[in-house]
């Protein structure tokens, strides 16, 4: 059997001797891209860690499409840009692990020169960053990773999946760090690939509480008219948040129900013509990626997310803190954040009957939305607040650095 093991004598983590200094943490990411909720969790990691008073440090991709994320990350610590290909960028996707050693010794030696206590890997999925992981290994530092969306990828149908599951099972195992699940059916889903439960932790995403926006100003700059509906949606126009099931809803909605959806992506032309297709054309708006994006959503109505598969999306918890009633998928650790018939409504995915009856009802009755709205902002202050996710989040380095 292929051995991956390329760093068998990792050296210890160098003791901590004086209980007075601030703990040293690398944030590195997988660098899929610097727009999506996977990557965007390590700005309110970093800012509440940083506010807990951790020294923090950012490793991210020299590749250009990871400058906005480098721009966010600057207020909590230093950033470091490094030469490094993501998994997606590689024809072999994460079999390329198997001849990427002159990378992982590449990588090892630039983490090493942070000298950190703890060096944080954050991965999208269980098959990206297995390079960064292993390099990680070979330093100084103890080691732990998260990982947003633990589907693996027979799971997705994807091209060779079983092998590139038993590449990134062989490695996760191998590498013997602690791993942290968002949600938990993602801890369990990691559970069955053979990572110890005594190595898994379970630390729910966490966002800050939504600053007060200009309702009528949102609505003004998308050209809303006064009585309209919002069907208001922030995610990638990409196959996985499933954006073309909503014109075909679209259109058996009231006309005075219209859908903006804030995000770029591969499906921005489809979407375009979906809309089309469907009749919407003047009732869709696709302003592409928004810099302000979350302080648009109090010029929603009802946030809307039809992803077939999520980790723990961060899109959500900020809707919620927002007060916007929801109709979302329920997949994954959506039902999680969610309470159904309570803070919003969870749908099947595809399930054109079942969205199409939520929809109508949160339409109808402004009363019902408003009820549930609050109840999603209450629970996103009792359970999903930033400063819980780095409080667990911090609580979990000093239990490694202790070991």
């Amino acid at each position: 059997m292929t051995r991956l093991d390329l760093f068998p004598n990792r050296p210890e983590a160098a003791p901590e001797t004086d209980r007075k200094k601030p703990l040293r943490v690398a944030l590195v990411s997988s660098s899929s891209g610097s727009r999506g909720g996977g990557e965007l969790y390590l700005v309110g990691l970093a800012q509440g860690l940083a506010a807990l008073g951790l020294e923090v440090q950012s490793v991210l991709a020299d590749h250009a499409r990871m400058d906005d994320l480098a721009r966010l990350l600057e207020p909590h610590g230093p950033v470091h840009r490094i030469p490094y290909r993501n998994t997606y960028d590689r024809r072999l996707r994460n079999l390329s692990t198997l001849f990427s050693g002159g990378d992982v010794r590449r990588i090892a030696e630039q983490l090493g020169r942070l000298k950190v206590d703890v060096i944080h890997v954050n991965k999208q999925n269980i098959e990206d960053g297995l390079d960064l992981l292993q390099a990680a290994r070979g330093v100084q530092g103890q080691l732990l990773t998260t990982i947003h969306v633990t589907r693996t990828m027979r799971q997705l149908r994807a091209q060779a999946g079983w092998a590139r599951d038993w590449v990134s099972t062989r490695v996760l195992q191998q590498i013997g760090c602690s791993v942290v699940a968002i949600a938990n059916s993602g801890f369990d889903d990691l559970s069955r690939l053979g990572i110890e439960r005594e190595r898994l932790h379970l630390v729910h995403n966490g966002v800050s509480d939504a600053s007060p926006g200009d309702r009528e100003a949102v609505r003004r700059r998308f050209g809303i008219a006064p009585g309209e509906i919002v069907l208001g949606c922030i995610a990638r126009l990409e196959p996985q948040k499933n954006p073309l099931f909503v014109p075909p809803l679209l259109s058996r909605l009231p006309r005075h129900v219209r859908l903006v959806w804030i995000g770029d992506g591969s499906l921005m032309e489809a979407m375009r013509k979906c809309a089309a297709d469907h009749g919407v054309t003047d009732r869709v708006s696709l302003p592409g990626w928004q810099d302000d994006a979350r302080s648009l959503l109090c010029g929603f109505d009802i946030f809307v997310l039809p992803s077939l598969y999520e980790g723990f999306p961060f899109a959500v918890l900020e809707a919620m803190a927002a007060g916007r009633p929801s109709v979302i998928s329920n997949v994954d650790g959506v039902g999680e954040a969610m309470f159904d018939g309570q803070t919003g409504f969870l749908c099947e995915p595809n399930d054109t009957q079942q969205w199409l009856e939520k929809l109508k009802t949160c339409v109808e009755d402004a009363t019902l939305c408003s009820r549930l709205g609050e109840a999603a902002k209450m629970r996103h202050r009792e359970e999903f607040s930033l400063q819980a996710m780095a409080s667990k989040t911090a609580e979990i380095y000093r239990q490694v650095v202790k070991h």
